[in-house]
């Protein structure tokens, strides 16, 4: 049984274990974005387990069981949660539509289990590549019911990351140091065109002149490109341990920041967040994983180009880092398999779970109520594995205590007071400012 610390004065969070079966280990999970679903894949098929609301995940029933060859080491859904993809161990990805469970082999690759990176701009497009040493190939599929386009991206340079910006673009980040921005055309006669190339890293001083960028050479390998649609913004980090901001008008990065150590994983704070704030950092800000084990916040909006915050929780390379829907939480894991829970108010350490044991890649997924946490690693589990936020389903957020008049927010579902027993002065600011649909 893992090590669960809770570092708040009454149970918030509390660690779970759902055995779904006597055979098959536990490889991936995915919540739903929007329902009370969360898709598990085993050795030889996926389970769907629904709840009736977002309630205590031991109420669970299991809804579909689909049968696939190969042990479905990723899975992942669209934005909208009408497709689920499983991308297996022998490079087969499948997808299946949800509620009908009607399946469509999309491919056969490489043996060895591709990303899927769905377009939150197209639902039913999501590209696939591989995180190997050698693959220089990101491929593009239409998903829609009457379609079968596909598209070979290929490039010279090994693939090391993608992210869309748009409905038909997408950037591509290689292990070359550069990051290029593509136009792609899904129809009969499948095309793309070549919109922009970044040189995020190049082996040059920085210290002289940190905005030159000259191409001399290979760089250091792109390891994040995430995109912000709010502000049209991108952000990257590379291997050199550089993190830059990038106007898509301008030929070279508007901010940049040095961190401790190479990023692993980077992300843009979510669009809504709590009304009471983020500590004392500008909204929107950007949190990298460090390969050091420490995590960075920095806000590229500030006029101080130093990191807003910077502090540690792990020893080891940081694997994973995801906010919560609502922004209240950020969970952090490293190669350990030690997790961590952020309350992003105070950035104060709020849950510790610890290593499991397994040197491998620990993936995380949040439900959309932001009150359950998913975790699982390639080496299989047989048990669910999830973290689960206990107050949310019975206690009063301001004065903790158990009442049936719970008020909730309908858009985000965020736990706000009980009414009677208490008020809360900043719900009606909070209704205003909460545009979830």
């Amino acid at each position: 049984m893992a090590k669960v610390t809770n570092l708040l004065d009454k149970d918030v969070f509390r660690y779970v274990e759902i055995s779904l079966t006597n055979g098959p280990v536990v490889r991936s999970s995915n919540f739903h974005p929007i329902e009370p679903v969360v898709a598990c894949g085993f050795i030889g098929e996926i389970a769907l387990l629904k709840g009736s609301s977002h309630s205590t995940i031991s109420t669970w029933k299991s809804e579909h069981r689909f049968h696939c060859e190969s042990p479905a080491l990723f899975l992942k859904w669209n934005t909208s949660g009408t497709k689920l993809a499983a991308a297996s161990s022998d490079g087969t990805v499948v997808i299946w539509n949800y509620p009908s469970g009607v399946k469509r082999l999309l491919f056969q690759g490489r043996p060895n289990h591709p990303i899927i990176v769905w377009n939150p701009f197209n639902c039913n497009v999501f590209a696939s590549f591989y995180k190997s040493a050698d693959y220089k190939m990101v491929l593009i599929c239409d998903t829609s019911d009457d379609s079968t386009d596909s598209y070979e991206l290929v490039s010279n340079q090994n693939v090391s990351c993608v992210e869309w910006i748009s409905r038909n673009q997408l950037i591509c980040g290689y292990d070359r140091g550069t990051a290029e921005i593509h136009e792609i055309k899904l129809s009969d006669k499948s095309t793309s065109k070549l919109i922009k190339k970044l040189v995020v890293s190049a082996r040059v001083s920085h210290s002289s002149d940190p905005y030159s960028l000259s191409e001399g050479g290979m760089g250091y390998k792109v390891s994040n490109v995430v995109w912000n649609e709010e502000l049209k913004l991108l952000a990257t980090s590379s291997e050199d341990s550089w993190i830059k901001i990038w106007s898509l008008e301008k030929e070279d990065p508007i901010r940049m920041i040095e961190s401790s150590s190479s990023c692993c994983e980077l992300i843009w704070s979510p669009t809504e967040l709590p009304s009471s704030g983020i500590g004392s950092v500008e909204k929107p800000f950007l949190v990298g994983g460090l390969e050091n084990g420490s995590i960075l916040v920095w806000s590229p909006t500030e006029k101080e180009i130093q990191p807003s915050l910077f502090f540690d929780g792990h020893s080891q390379e940081l694997c994973h880092i995801a906010f919560s829907p609502n922004g209240r939480y950020l969970a952090s894991t490293d190669y350990e398999g030690q997790l961590v829970i952020w309350s992003t108010e105070n950035w104060e350490m709020i849950y510790t779970l610890s290593p499991s044991g397994f040197h491998h890649r620990c993936t995380m997924s949040w439900d959309s109520a932001s009150c359950k946490l998913a975790i699982s690693e390639g080496s299989g589990q047989k048990e669910l594995r999830i973290i689960e936020y206990v107050t949310a389903e019975n206690h009063c957020a301001t004065c903790k205590n158990i009442s049936p008049n719970l008020k909730l927010c309908t858009r985000c579902r965020t736990v706000s007071y009980c009414g009677k027993e208490c008020q809360r002065s900043d719900w009606s600011n909070h209704k205003t400012v909460c545009h979830k649909k």
